[in-house]
């Protein structure tokens, strides 16, 4: 744990759970819903439960957490939202702490790539917090 690292200050706090609160938990890796005013409904981040900056300081058990995971929870939202692509973004500016972005983008909307991305899209908390509980239970079985 990084003391100055505002992820691991919030993993080592049950008090600040992100909305619709860690709905999957391993060894490795955290998720939840992004909050509602920083994307669409069905945006989530993935947390490394070890501090680390990229994919280079990944161990082997955390990078086949990754993939694994990475590959159900696509699967999950485009069953649940469907949505066409899911974009899959690793900035680490604002926090320099592992986390990835997964910003689904569905069929109908008009703009994609980098437009996409740069739209001023948010969405309901409610059916955030709805949709978290659906992958829960998804992810559970």
């Amino acid at each position: 744990m990084n003391k100055n690292c505002v992820l691991c200050l919030k993993h080592a706090s049950p008090k600040t759970q992100p909305l619709g609160v860690y709905f999957y938990s391993d060894a490795h890796l955290r998720v939840y819903h992004a909050p509602a005013d920083k994307g669409p409904l069905r945006t989530l981040l993935f947390e490394s439960q070890r501090h680390f900056l990229d994919f280079t300081n990944m161990t082997r058990e955390e990078a086949a957490s990754y993939g694994t995971l990475l590959k159900r929870m696509i699967a999950s939202i485009k069953q649940f939202t469907r949505a066409e692509r899911i974009y899959s973004i690793v900035f680490l500016e604002g926090v320099p702490h592992f986390h990835n972005w997964l910003v689904p983008r569905r069929k109908g909307d008009k703009e994609k790539c980098i437009p996409f991305l740069e739209k001023d899209i948010t969405c309901n908390e409610k059916n955030a917090v709805a949709l978290a509980e659906k992958l829960r239970k998804k992810l559970s079985k």
